[in-house]
């Protein structure tokens, strides 16, 4: 069976050519304004964030290390942003996929995308919570608050990523979709809030009850039974 992962609606980057051979200050500036909407294909906003971002490269590269993931493939689907159990990442024939949706564009999308490769390689976490529900070690919520604590901290993968692009773009020139949440402009004041805050969001978003149905699915006549 495919392993998979939920999604939290966050995360993503941007990817574009920035012309090394500029040479006046006017143009090194509007070098750095760049516009989300004229976005490339996913695997080059990838290949750009790896280039700029050396925390989102290390995560990039953490997922292909996983034994059995050869490769990540970005797919774009026809589903609304809050159709969790759709979109999100995909483990299965040697191939991480990650599934956006195809509504979601400009600095929106980059953000997305990128904090979905943050949640994949989180996978291992992932999965093991998976393996004790299925020796009965957790009940439904006990189960949906485990990954989603893992859910926040690809978040907190994602804004090292941003911490990296700003300093590729300049403070203040990051447009107000990447910053999941929060509005702000700088990433400095871009603070992830309490857990219980998050978990709460979570719940009250209708994202936690996609692990629900998940345990509810396949886990619930093991709760209890033995180790």
């Amino acid at each position: 069976m495919r392993y998979r992962l939920r999604t939290l609606l966050i995360a993503s980057f941007f990817v574009a050519s920035l012309d090394a051979h500029r040479s006046s200050a006017d143009d090194r500036e509007n070098s750095k304004r760049i516009n989300f909407y004229a976005l490339p294909e996913d695997n080059q906003i990838c290949s750009w964030l790896r280039t700029v971002s050396p925390s989102f490269n290390d995560t990039y590269a953490s997922v292909l290390r996983f034994p059995d993931t050869e490769r990540i493939a970005f797919r774009s689907v026809d589903k609304r942003e809050n159709e969790f159990g759709e979109l999100g990442v995909f483990f299965g024939n040697g191939v991480c996929e990650i599934r956006v949706s195809n509504r979601l564009q400009g600095a929106e999308r980059v953000r997305t995308l990128a904090f979905e490769v943050a949640n994949a390689s989180l996978q291992e976490e992932h999965r093991q919570i998976d393996k004790a529900a299925a020796q009965g070690f957790f009940a439904a919520r006990e189960y949906a608050i485990a990954h989603e604590i893992y859910e926040y901290e690809a978040w907190r993968l994602y804004r090292g990523c941003l911490l990296d692009v700003e300093r590729q773009l300049g403070e203040g020139n990051l447009p107000d979709e990447l910053f999941f949440g929060i509005p702000t402009k700088k990433v400095a004041q871009y603070q992830l809030p309490p857990l219980a805050v998050h978990l709460k969001h979570m719940e009250t978003s209708g994202h936690m009850q996609h692990y629900l149905s998940w345990y509810e699915k396949y886990y619930s006549k093991r709760v209890g039974t033995p180790r």
